[in-house]
């Protein structure tokens, strides 16, 4: 399912979610990271110990999966990653999600190298929209 939704962070990091994808065993989100600091940033701070996954509107969580070769999912300063976030799970009739990275950070805090994001997914063929 295409989406087309907007976080940005007060650090200078914004995360574009593009789409939603779910398989057999797991769940795609597509999303574009563009890195507007100075400094690298990290989405999955402490190297894949659950602070990022998708809470489903089951209160069920689905946990990522970071590649083997960047599990911090580091960008580098003035950089854009895009790419596929990989969830382990499907949905299974779910008419939303919270996207979850870095979990216990700042959402808020414009100095982290660690932002925290949570952006709603709503799970519907036509979801469009914007998170601040």
């Amino acid at each position: 399912m295409p989406l087309s939704l907007q976080a940005a962070h007060p650090n200078g990091t914004v995360l574009q979610v593009t789409s939603v994808q779910s398989g057999d065993m797991d769940t795609s989100v597509g999303v574009r990271v563009i890195n507007g600091r100075d400094k690298d940033v990290d989405l999955n701070r402490f190297n894949n110990n659950r602070s990022g996954y998708l809470q489903l509107d089951t209160g069920e969580k689905l946990y990522l999966s970071p590649p083997p070769t960047n599990t911090g999912l580091t960008v580098p300063a003035g950089q854009t990653f895009e790419g596929d976030l990989v969830f382990l799970g499907r949905l299974q009739d779910v008419k939303s999600a919270i996207l979850v990275l870095n979990e216990n950070s700042s959402t808020d805090n414009e100095y982290t190298a660690t932002p925290g994001f949570r952006v709603d997914l709503p799970l519907t063929p036509t979801s469009t929209g914007a998170v601040q």
